[in-house]
């Protein structure tokens, strides 16, 4: 899969030498069922026109640059982003670098630039797609633009439903802040993952005989709400049960900082420095504080029967 990074200015490749190409627009946070219907039409159409298959996608997040939120969160950051389209078989990524110059482009300059010049012959997007300044370009001005110009063709995809709720990266974030994982993985038809390296922590865990490994997240991730769950772990490429607590530890602090740690059932090894992909499954319990170590041992043998249930 090839990456082409887009700045307003000019292209890595030059864009004369582009191959025509049927290419799906969006900023497919979290790729979703929905938006993996635009991205397979793309690529069914560009077997039809035996053209190259791809998507074009804005990093940073347009909120980003817009409302100048710092260090926003994620569904899918950009490199995790780059691997699932190559999963779902595109030929070409378009990375297209969102700045304040480009969302005052107008949507005719947006069409010239960013679609003509590439040498894209087939546009798909979903219905509430906007381009140009202040969004004011929309899908009935790209088909209408492709059709008089005879510049390219377009599909516009209706939003996909589920439970009578359309499916949307708000509302994948939604059910992660209320911990409802298993409706999230059948948004994204996957489990919701975070990637993570492990750090040394307060190694209490070791000492009442469920050592935990420490993940510091290697991206601004959503995570879901604070609370333990059944969790698959992949390290080294090998896929393992876990449990995974998200929280502040309240039975041995006041006061604390969230942190994001996994017990890996029947594991023993020193994973420091590791980078770990946790895939939420299950929701079990809220995090809750314990009377004392036995409680909390009690209970931490409950999550792990529950666990295995769901793994």
């Amino acid at each position: 899969m090839e990456i082409a990074r887009i700045t307003n200015s000019q292209l890595i490749k030059d864009t004369s030498q582009r191959l025509p190409s049927s290419v799906a627009f969006g900023n497919f946070d979290g790729i979703h069922i929905g938006h993996q219907q635009v991205i397979q039409q793309a690529i069914r159409v560009a077997k039809e026109l035996k053209v190259e298959s791809g998507v074009m996608t804005f990093y940073p997040h347009p909120l980003e640059v817009l409302t100048k939120v710092e260090h926003p969160s994620y569904l899918t950051p950009l490199e995790d982003k780059l691997a699932l389209f190559k999963d779902l078989g595109v030929d070409v990524v378009f990375v297209v670098d969102f700045t304040l110059d480009l969302a005052k482009l107008s949507p005719q300059e947006f069409i010239q630039r960013y679609i003509v010049d590439l040498q894209i012959k087939h546009v798909v997007t979903g219905f509430d797609f906007s381009f140009g300044h202040k969004g004011s370009g929309r899908v009935e001005h790209l088909e209408k633009w492709g059709l008089e110009n005879k510049a390219f063709t377009v599909d516009v995809l209706s939003s996909v439903d589920q439970d009578h709720m359309k499916i949307s990266s708000s509302r994948v974030r939604s059910a992660l802040h209320d911990g409802r994982v298993g409706e999230v993985s059948e948004l994204l038809n996957r489990y919701y993952k975070v990637k993570g390296t492990v750090i040394h922590g307060e190694k209490r865990g070791r000492t009442i005989g469920f050592p935990t490994a420490n993940l510091e997240l290697t991206q601004a991730y959503v995570l879901p709400r604070q609370g333990v769950y059944a969790v698959y772990v992949t390290i080294q490429g090998i896929r393992r049960q876990a449990v995974c607590n998200i929280g502040k530890k309240p039975t041995f602090h006041n006061k604390g900082q969230v942190s994001l740690e996994v017990h890996i059932l029947d594991f023993e090894g020193h994973l420091y420095d590791s980078v770990v992909d946790v895939e939420f499954v299950a929701f079990l319990r809220s995090e809750q504080k314990f009377n004392g170590i036995d409680e909390l041992v009690n209970q931490i043998h409950l999550d792990i029967k529950e666990t295995k249930k769901y793994l």
